[in-house]
């Protein structure tokens, strides 16, 4: 058996990820992410809102969600994981 490999997603940001909320862009990278999960770990990163965990890992997605703040945009945060 081989390694598996790592893939990472990040959305444009205006919606959250995983969330009833979420635009199409990010419903999009849940589907590819589910297709994905049993060949490899995936990665998703993006805005999260306030009732959201700051990061969670469902089967082998690990969601790492990000509030905008003045020192650091969710993008940067997500490059720095």
């Amino acid at each position: 058996m081989g390694r598996r490999l790592k893939i990472a997603m990040i959305s444009p940001g205006t919606f959250p990820i995983s969330d009833g909320k979420s635009s199409s862009i990010e419903m999009l990278m849940k589907k590819l992410a589910n297709l994905f999960q049993k060949e490899a770990y995936v990665f998703m990163f993006g805005k999260g809102f306030r009732k959201q965990p700051e990061w969670e890992t469902k089967g082998s997605i690990t969601y790492y969600r990000y509030t905008s703040s003045k020192a650091k945009t969710y993008i940067n945060q997500s490059i720095d994981q």
